[in-house]
């Protein structure tokens, strides 16, 4: 933190859809080489960092065995799968990723209300309690690429948060029909000029947060429910 009471705030860039575009640490294009150099410092501060990675699921039987893969392949990358009681089995898979996994994939039943907000608090209010020093979020659809993580991770070293951001060079929306493209637009246009944030990409599910930051917010005053 730069000073009392105030978050460093950073973006990087990041596709939608799982694999499709390199990230990015800067609201600005990078060369390829300096790209390549950030993710393998992130690579290597990974080795030396503990991060527990939030992952809401419903219905996500088929996609969580393949994010769990792309993450368990970063050292130090601990999982925690939140399952909202999903009616196709994700949690028995989850569970049978933490028995084959042990000490590095954690899975909480959620059994009251439902809704990825709500059980975005519930894991980052687990996760605060955790001996880790970063606690990252991603969704389970595979929007979020596994392989952009050492570079959140890097940026992480010099701020409180990173954002993983389509609206930034390197960035990128894919497969996306022109109203939700619209609607995500006019929501962080909304949200900006509300709160006067800086950051383009407000709504952003993929993010990095000090687990120090994090633990400052009154996570259980927060009303988060549906999407």
């Amino acid at each position: 933190a730069s000073g009392e009471g105030r978050m460093v705030v950073h973006e990087t860039g990041r596709a939608t859809e799982f694999g499709k575009v390199a990230a990015h640490l800067a609201a600005r294009h990078l060369p390829t080489s300096f790209e390549r150099g950030i993710a393998s410092f992130g690579r290597m501060v990974l080795a030396t960092t503990s991060v527990l990675v939030v992952v809401p699921t419903y219905n996500e039987r088929a996609n969580l065995p393949v994010l769990l893969e792309g993450l368990l392949r970063h050292d130090g990358v601990r999982v925690l799968v939140v399952d909202d009681q999903s009616p196709d089995g994700t949690g028995q898979i989850a569970d049978d990723w933490k028995a084959g996994h042990p000490g590095r994939v954690d899975v909480m039943h959620r059994t009251g209300r439902r809704g990825l907000g709500r059980a975005y608090v519930d894991g980052m209010l687990h996760a605060i309690k955790e001996p880790v020093d970063l606690i990252c979020q991603m969704d389970a659809d595979l929007s979020h690429d596994p392989g952009h993580l050492p570079s959140l991770v890097a940026a992480a070293s010099g701020a409180d948060v990173v954002i993983g951001s389509r609206y930034i060079p390197g960035g990128a929306i894919v497969n996306w029909p022109l109203r939700r493209r619209l609607l995500s637009r006019v929501a962080n246009l909304y949200i900006r000029m509300v709160t006067r944030l800086r950051p383009r990409d407000c709504t952003s599910g993929y993010r990095c947060w000090r687990r120090t930051a994090l633990a400052r917010l009154p996570l259980g005053h927060f009303i988060s429910d549906g999407y």
